[in-house]
């Protein structure tokens, strides 16, 4: 198939293991292309990459597009290319069109759908780009099929952003199981201050043992640990920071009885 060629914007740690395995497999027909910050600020090229070869993020209009650059001689080449499905990305709309030309094998990969829901007039947009391309992986089988429909001669493949190999995987508890977990990005978004405020409310429903514990690090965080001093609930309110070790993670885990997701 020649050589695999994969560029992200950034390389966020839970997909480290996604390229160590496909480097593993492929070796030296394997290159992956990331930049340092994605237009959110806090979400970062994790440190813990051996792998990928920096490039150039060019961000404009006060971060609503980018330009990348640092890997253009891989555009004329004949290899695979795998770029992000974001249309917010202008640069993947000049590589698309370059190799659709010359018939190059292009891949994109990512949410088959906008934020808004696949029937935004984003979608428009969205479904120019995905027409320029040889074929198009998204993350969930769901998603395969509803595109499928919209684009039934397209090659569709859905395949997830982040693996957990079965040797780190457990279902073992501690003795007394009680606490509230929340692993992420601590973003406005995400609603971490929401949680806080519904645990802190439900205190004298809970258990005396069971504890919050607020995985993750933005600008969130300090807000969290200023309510959690100011209200005396330190103790009971655990906020350890950007946790990405799956052996200290299990620890936490374990102690869990609930797992709060946005």
């Amino acid at each position: 198939m020649g050589k695999l060629v994969v560029i992200q914007t950034v390389i966020p740690a839970y997909r480290i293991k996604v390229f160590d395995k496909i480097s593993t497999e492929l070796g030296d027909d394997f290159t992956l292309y990331g930049g340092q910050f994605f237009f959110d600020k806090t979400i970062t090229t994790t440190t813990q990459s051996k792998l990928h070869q920096h490039i150039n993020n060019h961000y404009l209009l006060g971060r609503r597009f980018l330009w990348q650059t640092g890997f253009w001689k891989e555009v004329f080449k004949d290899n695979v290319l795998v770029l992000s499905l974001n249309p917010r990305v202008l640069s993947h709309w000049a590589i698309l069109l370059l190799r659709s030309l010359s018939r190059k094998r292009t891949i994109l990969w990512g949410h088959a759908w906008p934020r808004s829901g696949q029937k935004s007039k984003s979608d428009n947009l969205r479904h120019l780009m995905r027409s320029l391309a040889s074929e198009i992986i998204v993350y969930t089988e769901q998603q395969k099929e509803e595109l499928k429909l919209k684009m039934p001669y397209k090659k569709i493949t859905a395949a997830p952003n982040a693996v957990l190999f079965k040797d780190q995987m457990s279902s073992d508890t501690a003795t007394e199981v009680n606490d509230i977990i929340y692993v992420g990005r601590l973003i406005a978004d995400k609603k971490p201050l929401l949680l806080y405020n519904g645990f802190k409310k439900a205190l004298k429903e809970l258990p005396e043992a069971t504890k919050l514990v607020i995985i993750g690090d933005g600008p969130e965080r300090a807000k969290l640990l200023e309510l959690s001093k100011k209200d005396g609930l330190e103790h009971r309110v655990l906020i350890p920071g950007e946790v990405t070790k799956a052996s200290i993670l299990e620890e936490y885990y374990k102690k869990s009885l609930l797992s709060a997701s946005p």
